[in-house]
């Protein structure tokens, strides 16, 4: 890790490009861009202060929303349940799960919001947590939801992030053409 590198997990390196005159960064793994993919429109690169990514838990890679292609809302939940595997009943806690395993992992600009600093948001810490569990087991928690969060200390969530997060707009990874 050089002094450029400002984030550093499993040999990947979150690198400041001096090269332009805004804040923007580059993800290395062994001198390869390991952010977005091959085409893309960005050159790779990650500015926090305009640009939406989103992250692809099967791939473990970033990508810029403007490098894929947005899923039609009609088609969104069909492709949910194929890369999920599992469908909820009517029960609260399923819904819950769902609504966990279904939901992206983002980081937006906050700039734009009064009196709120302007860095990147991102759910992955809430996510991802839930997002392992269901594709080790392929199923929700038993006995329940409620009491596994418990168990794990999982952190309570911000109100309505889930509901938000359901709203967004939903894309295709370019690497494995799952619904993220």
């Amino acid at each position: 890790m050089d002094g450029t590198s400002t984030f550093f997990r499993l040999n990947i390196f979150y690198m400041f490009n001096r090269s332009l005159p805004e804040p923007c960064y580059t993800l290395t793994d062994r001198r390869v861009n390991r952010f977005c993919h091959a085409k893309c429109w960005l050159s790779g690169i990650y500015h926090p202060l305009y640009d939406v990514v989103r992250y692809c838990f099967h791939c473990e890679r970033w990508f810029h929303t403007a490098c894929m292609f947005e899923i039609s809302k009609q088609n969104v939940v069909n492709m949910l349940r194929r890369d999920i595997k599992w469908i909820p009943t009517l029960d609260r806690d399923d819904i819950f799960w769902w609504d966990l395993v279904s939901a992206p992992i983002q980081r937006a600009p906050l700039s734009w919001l009064p009196g709120v600093a302007p860095f990147p948001s991102s759910f992955e810490r809430y996510l991802w947590v839930a997002k392992y569990y269901h594709y080790r087991t392929g199923q929700p928690p038993l006995p329940n939801v409620s009491a596994w969060a418990r168990r794990i200390e999982f952190p309570d969530l911000p109100p309505g992030m889930l509901r938000e997060a359901g709203k967004s707009a939903r894309y295709i990874c370019p690497d494995c053409s799952r619904c993220i």
